[in-house]
């Protein structure tokens, strides 16, 4: 998970504090981030990025497919997050950095996903990530995006009600505001292809949007910027 950048989104100065605990909720995870690979349908011949990876629950849904992408990369801003990572399948990393100022060239990256990251970022950061991802994705490449959502049906207002007092009085709401993630997506210049509503764990929605196809190459994902 991505670490915010402002007081009131950001869950605690410092990642490393929810580090040794944060597995515990990736149960509630789980069910969402599959739907989220589904639909992005990564090939085993394709370049992917996770942003936000945290303590890699993108990428271990990733690994257990029968088919998996050769290439991956795991991109947080949190060290500890990171060294509890699993063992990677060969081919794959991770690294340290911000999901604003990503090391990749443009270009260079097939799919990118970010899972639970960008509803903990400030408006404008959040627009640097994104616009981050339509920079490294190649033309015609897909970008995946999961956030939380409101439940459906008689959940929606009590919910909602809690959402909004603790957005009053806890500087986090605990991380678990909701936003679309459309708006910022077509901002960046992404078409939003489709979205979808998960129900179980967490209710979140999945959102695939792709880079519209200029017909350029994709660049070598070892180039420096």
């Amino acid at each position: 998970m991505a670490r915010a950048c402002d007081n009131r989104t950001e869950l605690t100065s410092d990642w490393g504090a929810v580090a040794p605990a944060y597995d515990l909720q990736l149960p509630l995870e789980r069910v969402a981030v599959r739907r989220l690979i589904g639909a992005l349908t990564p090939e085993p011949g394709e370049r992917m990025l996770d942003l936000g990876t945290g303590t890699g629950a993108v990428l271990r849904e990733l690994a257990s497919r029968t088919h998996p992408p050769r290439e991956v990369l795991g991109v947080d801003s949190s060290a500890a997050m990171l060294q509890r990572v699993p063992r990677l399948p060969d081919g794959w990393r991770v690294t340290e950095a911000d999901v604003t100022d990503l090391p990749l060239p443009d270009g260079s990256v097939d799919v990118v996903s970010v899972s639970y990251v960008l509803h903990v970022l400030a408006g404008p950061t959040r627009r640097l990530a994104v616009g981050e991802m339509f920079r490294v994705l190649r033309p015609g490449g897909r970008a995946g995006v999961l956030v939380p959502a409101l439940p459906r049906g008689a959940l929606r207002r009590p919910y909602a009600a809690g959402l909004e007092w603790l957005l009053r009085v806890s500087e986090s709401a605990l991380g678990l505001s909701v936003i679309d993630a459309t708006g910022d997506l077509q901002g960046a210049g992404f078409h939003v292809e489709r979205q979808a509503f998960v129900r179980t764990g967490y209710p979140s929605v999945v959102t695939v949007a792709v880079r519209p196809d200029s017909g350029s190459a994709r660049v070598a994902w070892t180039t420096p910027r």
